[in-house]
Protein backbone atom coordinates (compact mmCIF):
# COMPACT_ATOMS: atom_id res chain seq x y z
CA UNK A 1 0.00 0.00 0.00
CA UNK A 2 3.02 2.42 1.07
CA UNK A 3 4.24 1.48 -2.53
CA UNK A 4 1.22 2.81 -4.30
CA UNK A 5 0.82 6.32 -2.12
CA UNK A 6 4.20 6.80 -2.68
CA UNK A 7 4.12 6.11 -6.92
CA UNK A 8 0.91 7.90 -6.89
CA UNK A 9 2.13 11.22 -4.87
CA UNK A 10 5.05 11.44 -8.13
CA UNK A 11 2.67 12.32 -10.53
CA UNK A 12 0.41 15.03 -11.71
CA UNK A 13 -2.72 13.95 -12.15
CA UNK A 14 -5.52 15.73 -14.66
CA UNK A 15 -8.37 17.01 -11.65
CA UNK A 16 -10.82 15.67 -14.51
CA UNK A 17 -11.17 12.18 -14.91
CA UNK A 18 -10.74 10.72 -18.02
CA UNK A 19 -14.99 11.80 -19.03
CA UNK A 20 -13.81 15.11 -18.10
CA UNK A 21 -15.71 15.23 -14.87
CA UNK A 22 -13.39 16.96 -12.33
CA UNK A 23 -12.83 15.48 -8.62
CA UNK A 24 -11.65 16.42 -4.95
CA UNK A 25 -7.83 15.40 -4.44
CA UNK A 26 -9.76 12.62 -2.40
CA UNK A 27 -11.60 11.32 -5.14
CA UNK A 28 -8.43 11.31 -7.59
CA UNK A 29 -5.94 9.62 -4.98
CA UNK A 30 -8.51 6.79 -4.27
CA UNK A 31 -9.04 5.55 -7.74
CA UNK A 32 -5.24 6.65 -8.47
CA UNK A 33 -3.95 4.64 -5.54
CA UNK A 34 -5.97 1.60 -6.55
CA UNK A 35 -5.20 1.82 -10.01
CA UNK A 36 -1.40 1.36 -8.97
CA UNK A 37 -2.34 -1.11 -6.68
CA UNK A 38 -3.71 -3.05 -9.88
CA UNK A 39 -0.86 -2.20 -11.96
CA UNK A 40 1.56 -3.81 -9.26
CA UNK A 41 -0.74 -6.77 -9.06
CA UNK A 42 -0.51 -7.20 -12.24
CA UNK A 43 2.98 -6.67 -12.71
CA UNK A 44 3.50 -9.36 -9.92
CA UNK A 45 1.74 -11.79 -11.50
CA UNK A 46 3.83 -11.57 -14.80
CA UNK A 47 6.99 -11.13 -12.68
CA UNK A 48 6.18 -14.80 -10.66
CA UNK A 49 5.60 -16.86 -14.17
CA UNK A 50 8.50 -15.16 -15.67
CA UNK A 51 10.31 -16.19 -12.68
CA UNK A 52 9.81 -20.02 -13.84
CA UNK A 53 11.28 -18.87 -17.65
CA UNK A 54 15.14 -20.81 -18.01
CA UNK A 55 16.08 -19.24 -21.58
CA UNK A 56 14.79 -15.84 -21.01
CA UNK A 57 15.42 -13.21 -18.86
CA UNK A 58 12.95 -10.41 -18.27
CA UNK A 59 13.43 -6.73 -16.79
CA UNK A 60 10.33 -5.09 -15.71
CA UNK A 61 9.78 -0.90 -16.13
CA UNK A 62 7.32 1.82 -16.62
CA UNK A 63 7.17 5.53 -17.85
CA UNK A 64 4.36 8.21 -16.10
CA UNK A 65 1.88 9.99 -18.16
CA UNK A 66 3.90 12.50 -20.60
CA UNK A 67 3.22 13.56 -24.56
CA UNK A 68 5.46 12.34 -27.16
CA UNK A 69 6.93 14.11 -29.79
CA UNK A 70 3.73 13.79 -31.70
CA UNK A 71 1.77 15.22 -29.72
CA UNK A 72 0.13 11.97 -28.75
CA UNK A 73 -0.66 10.73 -24.90
CA UNK A 74 2.55 8.01 -23.74
CA UNK A 75 2.27 5.98 -20.96
CA UNK A 76 3.37 2.64 -19.90
CA UNK A 77 1.61 0.76 -17.28
CA UNK A 78 4.22 -2.37 -17.60
CA UNK A 79 7.54 -2.47 -19.86
CA UNK A 80 8.12 -5.80 -20.46
CA UNK A 81 11.78 -6.50 -21.71
CA UNK A 82 12.40 -10.09 -22.70
CA UNK A 83 16.17 -11.02 -23.73
CA UNK A 84 18.00 -14.22 -24.65
CA UNK A 85 20.68 -15.64 -26.52
CA UNK A 86 19.87 -16.28 -30.36
CA UNK A 87 22.94 -17.93 -32.20
CA UNK A 88 25.28 -17.01 -29.13
CA UNK A 89 23.81 -13.36 -29.68
CA UNK A 90 22.19 -11.70 -27.50
CA UNK A 91 18.57 -10.70 -28.72
CA UNK A 92 16.06 -8.47 -27.01
CA UNK A 93 12.42 -7.72 -27.44
CA UNK A 94 10.24 -4.96 -25.54
CA UNK A 95 6.38 -5.81 -24.55
CA UNK A 96 4.12 -2.80 -23.61
CA UNK A 97 1.53 -3.92 -21.59
CA UNK A 98 -1.53 -1.71 -20.88
CA UNK A 99 -3.85 -2.03 -17.39
CA UNK A 100 -7.42 -1.99 -17.42
CA UNK A 101 -9.15 -2.13 -14.33
CA UNK A 102 -13.20 -1.58 -13.78
CA UNK A 103 -15.28 -2.30 -10.57
CA UNK A 104 -17.86 -5.01 -10.88
CA UNK A 105 -20.73 -3.41 -8.86
CA UNK A 106 -22.71 -6.65 -9.34
CA UNK A 107 -21.16 -10.22 -9.54
CA UNK A 108 -17.86 -10.43 -11.29
CA UNK A 109 -19.81 -13.47 -13.18
CA UNK A 110 -22.79 -10.75 -14.10
CA UNK A 111 -19.96 -8.34 -14.95
CA UNK A 112 -17.79 -10.76 -17.11
CA UNK A 113 -21.06 -12.12 -19.32
CA UNK A 114 -23.03 -8.54 -19.27
CA UNK A 115 -21.62 -6.06 -20.05
CA UNK A 116 -17.97 -5.92 -19.46
CA UNK A 117 -15.35 -5.29 -22.18
CA UNK A 118 -11.27 -5.27 -22.68
CA UNK A 119 -10.96 -1.46 -23.00
CA UNK A 120 -8.47 -0.08 -25.83
CA UNK A 121 -7.13 2.73 -26.87
CA UNK A 122 -9.12 6.09 -26.86
CA UNK A 123 -8.75 9.80 -26.94
CA UNK A 124 -11.08 13.16 -25.79
CA UNK A 125 -10.16 16.24 -24.77
CA UNK A 126 -8.58 15.47 -20.99
CA UNK A 127 -6.71 12.30 -22.40
CA UNK A 128 -4.99 13.25 -26.10
CA UNK A 129 -4.71 10.48 -28.94
CA UNK A 130 -3.40 7.26 -27.10
CA UNK A 131 -0.60 5.49 -28.45
CA UNK A 132 -1.42 1.98 -29.38
CA UNK A 133 -0.04 -0.73 -26.91
CA UNK A 134 1.09 -4.41 -27.88
CA UNK A 135 -0.72 -5.67 -24.41
CA UNK A 136 -4.00 -4.83 -23.20
CA UNK A 137 -5.19 -6.72 -19.74
CA UNK A 138 -8.19 -6.36 -18.00
CA UNK A 139 -8.86 -6.90 -14.42
CA UNK A 140 -11.78 -6.89 -12.80
CA UNK A 141 -11.69 -5.17 -8.86
CA UNK A 142 -14.44 -6.70 -6.19
CA UNK A 143 -14.92 -4.45 -3.32
CA UNK A 144 -16.77 -6.29 -2.00
CA UNK A 145 -19.26 -3.04 -1.47
CA UNK A 146 -22.63 -5.16 -1.16
CA UNK A 147 -21.02 -5.46 3.04
CA UNK A 148 -21.27 -1.45 2.87
CA UNK A 149 -25.10 -1.34 2.62
CA UNK A 150 -27.09 0.90 0.42
CA UNK A 151 -26.05 4.24 2.26
CA UNK A 152 -23.21 4.72 -0.29
CA UNK A 153 -24.77 4.03 -3.26
CA UNK A 154 -25.47 7.38 -5.66
CA UNK A 155 -27.96 7.53 -7.69
CA UNK A 156 -28.54 9.23 -11.15
CA UNK A 157 -31.14 11.33 -9.90
CA UNK A 158 -33.54 11.77 -7.04
CA UNK A 159 -35.87 8.72 -8.01
CA UNK A 160 -33.26 6.51 -7.56
CA UNK A 161 -34.02 4.44 -10.16
CA UNK A 162 -30.63 4.32 -11.64
CA UNK A 163 -27.52 3.88 -10.14
CA UNK A 164 -24.37 6.26 -10.79
CA UNK A 165 -21.88 3.19 -10.72
CA UNK A 166 -18.87 5.68 -11.37
CA UNK A 167 -19.82 8.18 -8.41
CA UNK A 168 -20.88 4.95 -6.44
CA UNK A 169 -17.52 3.41 -6.44
CA UNK A 170 -16.14 6.67 -5.75
CA UNK A 171 -18.17 6.29 -2.37
CA UNK A 172 -17.59 2.82 -1.49
CA UNK A 173 -13.21 3.84 -1.87
CA UNK A 174 -13.35 6.49 0.02
CA UNK A 175 -16.27 5.43 2.85
CA UNK A 176 -15.61 1.47 2.55
CA UNK A 177 -12.27 0.23 1.07
CA UNK A 178 -10.09 3.48 2.25
CA UNK A 179 -8.94 5.69 4.65
CA UNK A 180 -7.89 9.01 2.79
CA UNK A 181 -6.52 11.71 4.94
CA UNK A 182 -3.92 14.16 4.62
CA UNK A 183 -2.51 12.88 1.92
CA UNK A 184 -2.16 9.46 3.17
CA UNK A 185 -4.23 6.21 2.44
CA UNK A 186 -4.42 2.91 4.66
CA UNK A 187 -7.16 -0.06 3.83
CA UNK A 188 -9.96 -0.08 5.52
CA UNK A 189 -11.55 -2.76 3.49
CA UNK A 190 -10.44 -5.78 1.59
CA UNK A 191 -11.02 -5.94 -2.39
CA UNK A 192 -9.78 -8.48 -4.86
CA UNK A 193 -7.97 -8.41 -8.36
CA UNK A 194 -9.19 -11.00 -11.10
CA UNK A 195 -7.64 -11.19 -14.27
CA UNK A 196 -10.54 -11.58 -16.83
CA UNK A 197 -8.54 -11.44 -19.85
CA UNK A 198 -6.79 -9.33 -22.42
CA UNK A 199 -6.34 -8.47 -25.99
CA UNK A 200 -3.85 -7.76 -28.40
CA UNK A 201 -2.68 -4.19 -30.70
CA UNK A 202 -3.79 -6.44 -34.14
CA UNK A 203 -7.05 -7.67 -32.09
CA UNK A 204 -7.71 -3.63 -31.93
CA UNK A 205 -7.77 -3.09 -34.98
CA UNK A 206 -9.59 -6.33 -36.23
CA UNK A 207 -13.42 -4.92 -36.74
CA UNK A 208 -14.67 -8.58 -36.41
CA UNK A 209 -13.36 -8.22 -33.03
CA UNK A 210 -13.51 -4.41 -31.87
CA UNK A 211 -16.40 -2.03 -31.52
CA UNK A 212 -15.41 2.02 -32.11
CA UNK A 213 -17.58 3.31 -29.74
CA UNK A 214 -18.31 7.30 -30.94
CA UNK A 215 -19.02 10.03 -28.12
CA UNK A 216 -19.21 6.74 -25.74
CA UNK A 217 -22.28 7.76 -23.04
CA UNK A 218 -20.48 9.17 -19.71
CA UNK A 219 -17.15 9.55 -21.28
CA UNK A 220 -16.72 11.85 -23.83
CA UNK A 221 -14.72 9.76 -25.78
CA UNK A 222 -14.25 10.89 -29.48
CA UNK A 223 -13.07 7.14 -30.26
CA UNK A 224 -13.21 4.24 -28.14
CA UNK A 225 -12.24 0.48 -28.84
CA UNK A 226 -13.39 -2.36 -26.75
CA UNK A 227 -13.81 -5.79 -27.65
CA UNK A 228 -16.19 -7.75 -25.40
CA UNK A 229 -15.03 -9.97 -22.76
CA UNK A 230 -16.60 -13.44 -24.95
CA UNK A 231 -14.26 -12.39 -27.83
CA UNK A 232 -11.29 -11.61 -25.94
CA UNK A 233 -8.08 -13.68 -24.96
CA UNK A 234 -8.64 -15.59 -21.32
CA UNK A 235 -6.56 -14.59 -18.45
CA UNK A 236 -4.25 -17.78 -19.44
CA UNK A 237 -3.97 -16.96 -23.31
CA UNK A 238 -2.73 -13.18 -22.42
CA UNK A 239 -0.17 -14.23 -20.18
CA UNK A 240 0.83 -16.45 -23.03
CA UNK A 241 0.94 -13.79 -24.76
CA UNK A 242 3.49 -11.93 -22.36
CA UNK A 243 5.66 -14.42 -21.63
CA UNK A 244 6.05 -15.69 -25.37
CA UNK A 245 9.64 -16.21 -26.05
Amino acid sequence: MAWAVGRYSKLTLNPADSAGVNRTEEQRMAKGVMGMLAEGWMRSQIRDFAAKQEIVTFKFASSPPQLNTDGEFEQVDILVTKTKMVEGVEKSVELKVEVRSSFNYHSLNNAIFNGFSVLGPYGNSVKPGETLKDIYVFIAIDLHQKAAGDNLIVYTDGTKRFVDYSKTTTSVLLNHTFSISEGKATVRNGFDFVLVGGATADMFNDASLAEPLKKNAGYQNDDFRSIGIPKALDAVSILKRILAT
